[in-house]
């Protein structure tokens, strides 16, 4: 079923994102951008002045990967009443964390390694695919001791390459960004993307729509 997009768009362009976001809506099918070595995009350095917040839509039903995901990892649906709060001056620190992880975990697809096409799961000594890389920078930011509800779990549409996973980290002035993609950690809205669903910010154990990009 496709996802209706409330802002409207150019044809032939809407035409080719809905498709790619309605595969995703099934059960978020996994195309090569998953798996790529994190070159791809060269967007501008972070600005903690335009990141902005992202904006939930709607309820919605969890990506068909991320169904057993609370039942598997506590911390990645967890909501705490303390935990750091990020501010725009912790970027640096961030984006030290998202570049060594991109490094040190190999890109491999779920059907390679657990011939299922969508398996939400920490990378093993083999690798992991999109959601694997922001799964596990969600875990070291909160072992940290960052709030687990200021660390979600985004599925996007790049326009070219299709359905992937990013890990959005709400801070002090924004949304930002960690993708196994680029090391760089940018505002939500300098990237290339648009922003399909992401955990609920008021309880992580739900989603929410976002149809934003």
């Amino acid at each position: 079923m496709l996802i209706e997009v409330e802002n409207q768009r150019a044809k032939g362009a809407r035409t080719g994102t809905l498709a790619n976001m309605g595969l995703m809506a099934k059960g978020f099918a996994k195309f090569a951008i998953c798996v790529m070595a994190p070159v791809l995009f060269s967007a501008g350095a972070a600005s903690a002045d335009t990141a902005g917040r992202i904006q939930p839509k709607r309820q919605m039903a969890a990506p068909s990967g991320a169904v057993e995901l609370c039942a598997r990892y506590a911390w990645a649906c967890a909501k705490t009443s303390g935990g750091v709060k990020i501010s725009a001056q912790q970027i640096s620190t961030v984006q030290k964390i998202n570049r060594k992880i991109n490094q040190s975990v190999r890109s491999v697809p779920d059907q390679r390694q657990y011939r299922s096409k969508d398996v939400w799961a920490l990378p093993t000594r083999a690798g992991g695919d999109c959601e694997d890389y922001a799964l596990a920078k969600k875990l070291k930011l909160v072992q940290m001791g960052y709030a687990p509800q200021e660390l979600l779990i985004a599925t996007v549409v790049h326009k070219r390459l299709g359905p992937h996973a990013v890990l959005v980290m709400r801070t002090d002035s924004g949304d930002y960004v960690l993708d196994n993609l680029t090391n760089r950690v940018l505002p939500w809205n300098e990237t290339d993307y648009f922003f399909v669903q992401m955990q609920d910010p008021r309880n992580p154990k739900g989603w929410v729509g976002v149809f934003l990009g």
